[in-house]
């Protein structure tokens, strides 16, 4: 679509989506104008009646091209036909001065919201001859004689500094000459991103399509509709939408990038460096690098586009031509014709240049005759840190294949019939997009084909590059059909030779993390109506000390969200509390500084996938990027951000030692949960010194007479471990009936051995406990209660020396100096983690025997012998918690990490002793088994992963996300299928399926143990979230992992913490889940229910989910329910919404789905309507029995 005379500055909307997809967004609007000229013959449509204004609007410029003519009547002439033109567009002007701060502005219309904020402002410019309407000023003609404008600005100023300065300013600005009309949205004017309409260009070519865009952009209808949403808004909406970065281009894009990246690593060192394919593990290592070379890339893009972020310095022509991503760009299509052009290395060289200056930054550079380049800050981040790619940065890419990675990620996929290829925007690709790119590849895995493989599908599927594939030997090809083989464009069979790197999407774990990406408008949505609920009552202080967290991580988009919103929100109460105001070209960089003080202080997060966590963290990062003139702070997440399993680890829970010994059954530990312990009973009641900022940074054999002195810190007063010591035992030093229950049939036959020696095992480890196992108990619990406290302390020391001082607006600034990347990273491996160092550290030692309990539930069948007794498993958990200081090591390794100070040291070593635990691990097999177990599942134990925030705040404030919709059960069919596809792409009765199960393990000897591992992983974690003891509300439930958690969600909130989930709408008609509900209806503060008519998921068309609010202060059901949602703006309109008029049914008079809000679409619910509800279905029906009504029943709402 061509839109000659409107002027799409610095891309309000993508050129793609105004080029491509904009006239169809348009054209329900267009035809309701049509629709009610045809019903009324007096109606004429407003893009027809604006067309007949050219004659007149040209009369009216060769009038006011008249020299003879004064000012004020210029303006006369130039106001009756813009007012004209204003009426064309349903505004009704009414001239007057909007007085600001330093003087007045001429208005020609105001809207004001339903709450008389202010909407819409049409300013009026004034100019005799063709000019830039944002240059131009006030005249004073303008105003009349008693008052003036404000003097000497131009009008893009006086916007800036003065109306959007506004305490509250309006959301749109539309200037309004005789010659041009600008539109602007203040989400958008910080990047100088607004509409330029040339009236004299539109008026003149009459184009019926531009002038169906003037209107639909430019008509009250759109900008400020009565009710609704306005249609400005659903087009931006649909722009982030079809911009290419959320277009399935960059996924395809990244993917191929790989490969080619991947391939032509191996090929160089094949032939250059052959050492390299001995690197351990290579395909994985491979894979790994590859991902962060494509990080690297897309971060560099998203930072050259954004000029305004300072980064690099991109208005720089010395940077520009002779070192950008951007100048390589433009060498995309260039025909590569000789061999040096082709097989050398210029592209290679530039690239790696390029990661090395940003890396380590650039001082001023200076050519001979003393002018400045340019200089780059240095961004020392794991991102572009040599030490993390070490096999890519070994080898060279040729020219050719640097072109094609990097074509790739710049053009968008050559479209059917002539549609050509078109540039990717990356100045519109926001960190939501690139977040969708990037989860897109999670669940891909690249791997190295060990001979020539071929690639099979479904016979009637046609799957494309980014979908389920499956491959198979040249020998193995003859089993599958001639539909069941896949061709290429040419018609020949797709083959990759040995050697060859392959990146796709491995079906077993897709299915594992079964993870959709959320649509933004849902996140945001989601995270407002959250935020609604916590933000109640809170200073500007209290917001930014808000700690937020996403247990299912994935690239963090909710997190970032929730940044983005407490940002504003914090920087609008600051303003109102101290009376000062921002000026609008300053307020971006202040949002970002918050934003950046959030991200590096505030959010936490855990994924099950390592490369999630990378991901999240340059996420974060890149959403709170901002330019600073003296250094670039980067944020460091290594407390924050953890790879682990937010579902399976042990608690601070605790049973009373009485259902230890019970005689009758029903009342052993084991048949119900244990009590919780404060969460606030963690601190340390000790005195210690503290070291200053100064101190933190030096060595533990630094002089410290030169160092500053140490300051004595009280610690708060003292708290006992919350545990009855002489009665209570935690609970992950007991066994379980379901530890290690492995009762698939198929499995039973063919372990049948192991499994009876597990079973017989576990028997005798869950007896009645005696007197003397309970005194052991005891025993064990108090010195995990020593050690649980003196890591919360140590967590919360080393939390403050590795996070840096960021001055935000409204707080103090603060003297200390940034910490070196490498001093955090040490802090994080050695001082906690123990890594190379001899003495364990509190969480090592603790993290230790979570695991071995937690590696009870999974433990290996080949490892039955190893199961360990009772008696065993207390000597054990010994070694790793009471206080020894006479095992003898070998001084191969430090004692302790460089960052402790001799205080931290001596405190450790008085309190719990001298434990190696690599050193135990080394000498015990059983403690070997768990090890192994712990990193194969990630168990995750949030009250000792994020001590230091329970024991100070109780838990996290707010709790977000859309935790995978995936029913946890075995499946062999994707662990057979990654060795011999017919699994998964045919059906077979269970006569041939066990056949082939044994010609598939002869054929394949390797598979079997893979075999039992993932069906151990998969029966394990089953087992896991159906106990009692774990998730005593699930009982008897189906299990699906988005139900899971919502307890965890829950538990790992403080007492007054907001919870906001995406899942399905299943928990509300369980037939089993009435316990569950009771918890859900307790806390439940706001029910929105959708259907996925408008596919903002990849799922059926009719399925069900909601957004669901909690708060876990709630004590009655009391909430609010909107139901047959279709899209989140209609939650917003309803609430906005006077209340008049019909709410309309689920399809509108078009059999459209109705997205239109009314004030009666909400709907309140306490115990009362909610009895009712239930009552009206079925007098069996009632709060927590087998059967529920779920809260969205009535279809009318």
């Amino acid at each position: 679509m061509s839109l000659v005379g409107i002027i799409n500055e610095n891309e309000f909307y993508t050129s793609h989506y105004l080029s491509e997809i904009f006239e169809k967004d348009i054209k329900e609007r267009i035809d309701i104008w049509s629709a009610k000229a045809q019903e009324d013959e007096r109606h004429i449509p407003p893009y027809k009646e604006l067309r007949s204004m050219a004659g007149d609007y040209f009369a009216m410029l060769d009038k006011l091209r008249k020299k003879h003519l004064t000012t004020p009547e210029k303006l006369e002439l130039s106001r009756a036909f813009i007012q004209r033109l204003l009426w064309v567009l349903g505004y009704e002007t009414q001239p007057e001065r909007e007085e600001l701060e330093a003087g007045f502005v001429p208005l020609l219309c105001r809207i004001d919201r339903a709450d008389h904020s202010p909407l819409l402002w049409i300013l009026e410019s004034h100019c005799s001859e063709p000019c830039d309407v944002l240059k131009s000023v006030p005249i004073e003609d303008q105003f009349g004689p008693l008052e003036d404008g404000i003097e000497a600005e131009n009008y893009d100023e006086i916007i800036t500094s003065h109306i959007f300065s506004l305490e509250e300013p309006p959301r749109w600005v539309m200037l309004v000459s005789a010659w041009q009309i600008v539109l602007i949205d203040r989400a958008k004017w910080a990047q100088k991103r607004f509409l330029r309409f040339d009236l004299e260009e539109i008026f003149g070519r009459k184009e019926e399509a531009t002038i169906k865009a003037v209107t639909a952009l430019l008509h009250v209808d759109s900008l400020a509709p009565a009710d609704g949403i306005s249609l400005l808004d659903t087009l931006d909406e649909n722009s982030h939408k079809h911009a290419f970065g959320v277009t399935e281009d960059l996924k395809y894009a990244l993917r191929e990038a790989i490969e080619l990246l991947a391939n032509e690593a191996l090929r160089y060192a094949k032939e250059q460096r052959p050492e390299l394919l001995d690197t351990p593990d290579l395909d994985t290592v491979l894979s790994r690098e590859s991902l962060r070379y494509m990080y690297r890339l897309l971060f560099i893009f998203y930072i050259e586009s954004r000029p305004e972020l300072g980064y690099v310095p991109i208005r720089s022509a010395a940077y520009l031509k002779g070192y950008s991503l951007e100048n390589l760009r433009d060498l995309e299509l260039m025909p590569l014709v000789s061999d040096q052009d082709k097989n050398g290395y210029f592209f290679d060289d530039s690239i790696r240049l390029l990661f090395d200056m940003i890396y380590h930054g650039r001082s001023y550079t200076h050519r001979q005759n003393g002018r400045e380049l340019f200089e780059i800050s240095p961004l020392r981040s794991h991102l572009f840190d040599s030490d993390h790619t070490p096999l890519l940065d070994s080898v060279k890419l040729r020219n050719h294949v640097w072109q094609a990675i990097i074509r790739s990620l710049s053009l968008s996929r050559p479209g059917n019939g002539k549609k050509g290829r078109g540039r990717i925007s990356y100045a519109n690709l926001g960190i939501n997009q690139l977040g969708a790119v990037y989860e897109a590849l999670l669940s891909y895995k690249g791997f190295i084909a060990r001979e020539t493989l071929y690639e099979v599908k479904k016979a009637g599927t046609h799957p494309t590059p980014l979908e389920n594939a499956y491959f198979v030997t040249e020998s193995q090809l003859a089993d599958y059909k001639e539909e069941e083989r896949v061709f290429d464009s040419e018609g020949k069979l797709v083959r990759y030779p040995a050697g060859t790197f392959i990146y796709r999407l491995a079906g077993r774990d897709r299915e594992k993390s079964a993870s959709y990406y959320t649509p933004e408008v849902l996140t945001r949505s989601l995270v407002k109506y959250a935020l609604k609920e916590l933000l109640q009552d809170k200073s500007a202080d209290e917001i930014l000390q808000i700690t937020v967290c996403e247990p299912a991580m994935g690239s963090a988009a909710f997190l970032n969200e929730a940044i983005n919103q407490l940002s504003e929100a914090y920087l609008q109460r600051k303003q109102i509390e101290t009376g000062e105001r921002i000026s609008h070209d300053k307020y971006i960089l202040e949002r970002q500084k918050v934003k950046m003080y959030l991200a590096d202080n505030n959010v936490f997060g855990v994924d099950l996938n390592p490369t999630a966590v990378e991901l999240a963290e340059i996420s974060l990062w890149l959403n709170a990027l901002f330019a600073d003139e003296n250094e670039s702070f980067i944020p460091w997440f290594g407390l924050q951000l953890v790879n682990g399993n937010s579902l399976i680890g042990a608690r601070r829970e605790v049973y009373e030692i009485s259902a230890l010994k019970a005689k009758n059954k029903e009342l052993l530990w084991y048949k119900d949960a244990p009590r919780r312990l404060s969460p606030k009973s963690l601190w340390l009641p000790k005195k210690r010194k503290t070291r200053t900022q100064a101190q933190e940074g030096g060595s533990l054999f630094d002089d410290h007479t030169k160092l500053p002195p140490e300051s004595v810190v009280e610690e708060p007063e003292q708290k006992s471990a919350g545990r009855k010591v002489e009665s209570e035992v935690y609970h992950f030093l007991l066994g379980d009936k379901a530890m290690a229950d492995y009762s698939d049939k198929v499995v039973k036959t063919l372990k049948k051995e192991q499994i009876e020696t597990i079973k017989n095992r576990q028997k005798n480890f869950i007896k009645p406990y005696s007197d003397r196992e309970i005194e052991i108990l005891l025993a064990l619990s108090s010195s995990i209660d020593k050690l649980w406290q003196e890591h919360t302390r140590h967590q919360h020391e080393m939390r403050k020396k590795t996070t840096d001082p960021l001055k935000v607006w409204g707080q103090p600034g603060s003297e200390r100096k940034l910490t070196d990347l490498k001093f955090k990273d040490t802090v994080l491996q050695k001082e906690r983690n123990s890594l190379s160092v001899k003495s364990s550290s509190p969480y090592r030692r603790l993290k230790m025997v979570m695991d071995y309990w937690c590696a009870l539930w999974f433990w290996p069948i080949d490892e039955a012998d190893k199961l360990p007794t009772r008696a065993q498993f207390f000597e054990d958990i010994s070694r790793l918690v009471d206080k020894r200081g006479d095992i003898l090591m070998d001084l191969d390794k430090d004692l302790f990490s460089e960052t402790m100070d001799e205080e931290e040291i001596r405190l450790q070593l008085d309190e719990l002793g001298f434990i190696d635990v690599d050193e135990l691990i080394a000498k015990n097999e059983r403690l070997q088994v768990v090890q192994r177990v712990a990193k194969a599942q990630k168990f995750l134990h949030w009250e000792l992963e994020f001590a230091d925030i329970f024991a100070k705040r109780g838990g996290f404030d707010l709790i977000l996300g859309n935790p995978p919709w995936l029913k946890v059960e075995w499946n062999e069919g994707g662990i057979m299928g990654e060795a011999n596809p017919l699994f998964e792409i045919r059906k077979f009765s269970a006569s041939r399926l066990n056949e082939l199960r044994s010609e598939t393990f002869k054929k394949y000897p390797k598979l079997f143990s893979d075999y039992i591992a993932e069906y151990e992983s998969a029966e394990a974690t089953q087992n896991f979230l159906n106990a009692a003891t774990n998730y005593p509300l699930l009982k008897g439930v189906q299990t699906n992992l988005y139900k899971c958690f919502l307890p965890t969600a829950w538990r790992v909130g403080n007492k007054k913490a907001v919870t906001g989930l995406l899942h399905p709408e299943g928990v509300y008609d369980d037939p089993k889940g009435g316990g569950l509900r009771r918890e859900i209806y307790k806390r439940l503060k706001y029910h929105f229910q959708f259907q996925n008519g408008k596919n903002l998921f990849p799922i059926a068309h009719r399925a069900k989910f909601s957004t669901n609010i909690f708060f876990n202060a709630n004590k009655e059901v009391n909430f609010t329910t909107i139901a047959n949602l279709f899209l989140p703006q209609t939650i917003d309109a309803s609430f906005e919404h006077s209340g008049e008029g019909a709410v309309g049914g689920i399809k509108n008079d078009e059999n459209r789905w109705n997205i239109e809000g009314h004030k009666h679409r909400i709907v309140p619910i306490t115990k009362e309507e909610l009895k009712f509800l239930q009552d009206s279905m079925t007098k069996r029906v009632h709060i927590g029995s087998k059967r529920a009504c779920p809260p969205s029943m009535p279809s009318s709402c």
